[in-house]
Order: structure tokens, then C-alpha cells, then sequence
């Protein structure tokens, strides 16, 4: 018999689940993930740069069917709203451009095979006033939209 009593069954699962997170970790589970990571595109100093890395073939089509919901007037660039929604077919990504941003990819945001549709709803980071290009890729196909803000105090300092 020990002088300790038995572990609860609640320090017992936690070790389990740790010991089993840690033994994941170290065989490279996971890896995948980082390797999808475009870091060339959003470390790229201009949105022509961040567009080539992520889009490396031409064709973007400007598209009525992207709507993008953002204020014409950011009095804070620091938390400026958008919404971004369409009815394309088949939708694979989504990303957010501003074209005066220091880091102009604000964002790119993966949907899963077989997404009737795409919608992103959150706040972003705008410099100065700036123009937000927001590019969809739909069914191996690139549709833009683009917007103008005025931002009268920068978010990006």
C-alpha cells in the first residue's frame, strides 16, 4: 500500500491526454498545416507582390457576385468592419488586400471542398485610407471586388 493516495481519475485523463499531445508533437503532426502557410505572400510589401505569390496565374476578373460590405468612413483604422459574401459555386478562398498597408495581405481565409458559398464576417487593420481588395477563388477561377475607406486615424502604427 502506497503513503500517497491513487491519483483521481482527473489528474489521471489529464496526464494521459498531455503525454499523448506531447508524443504528437514530437513525430511532426501538425506539419502540414505550417506548410500551407503562404508566409511569402503575407510578408510581401506591395499588393501586386502578395497577389503573384498567392495567385501565381493571371486572370482575376472584377465580379458583381463578390460583395463586400465595408464603412466608406474608419474613424478608428485600427478596427475597421467587413463583411465580404457571395453566391459563387464551389468557393476555395477568400483574401483581403490594402493596398497601403505596410503588409498588404490582411488575410486569407480557406473554405472546405464543397462550399456552396462563401462569407467572412470581422474587423481588420487599415493604415490610411486605402482601397480593400478582396479576391475569391471559385472553382480554380479569381474574382475580385474592391472598395474605398477613409480612415481619419490609422490602425497600423
Amino acid at each position: 500500500m502506497s503513503a500517497f493516495p491513487a491519483a483521481p481519475p482527473r489528474r489521471s485523463f489529464l496526464r494521459t491526454l498531455l503525454s499523448a499531445a506531447a508524443g504528437l508533437l514530437a513525430l511532426g503532426v501538425g506539419r502540414g498545416v505550417y506548410a500551407a502557410w503562404p508566409a511569402r505572400a503575407f510578408a510581401a510589401r506591395s499588393e501586386m507582390e502578395a497577389e503573384r505569390e498567392l495567385f501565381a496565374e493571371d486572370g482575376i476578373v472584377d465580379s458583381t457576385a463578390v460583395r463586400v460590405d465595408l464603412p466608406a468612413l474608419a474613424e478608428d483604422g485600427a478596427v475597421v468592419p467587413l463583411t465580404i459574401d457571395t453566391d459563387l459555386p464551389a468557393v476555395e478562398s477568400i483574401s483581403v488586400f490594402s493596398d497601403k498597408n505596410p503588409f498588404p495581405l490582411i488575410g486569407r481565409f480557406g473554405f472546405g471542398e464543397g462550399a456552396a458559398g462563401g462569407y467572412v464576417a470581422t474587423r481588420i487593420k487599415l493604415a490610411e485610407t486605402a482601397h480593400v481588395t478582396v479576391i475569391v477563388r471559385s472553382q480554380g477561377r479569381l474574382y475580385r471586388a474592391r472598395k474605398s475607406v477613409t480612415v481619419l486615424k490609422g490602425g497600423c502604427d
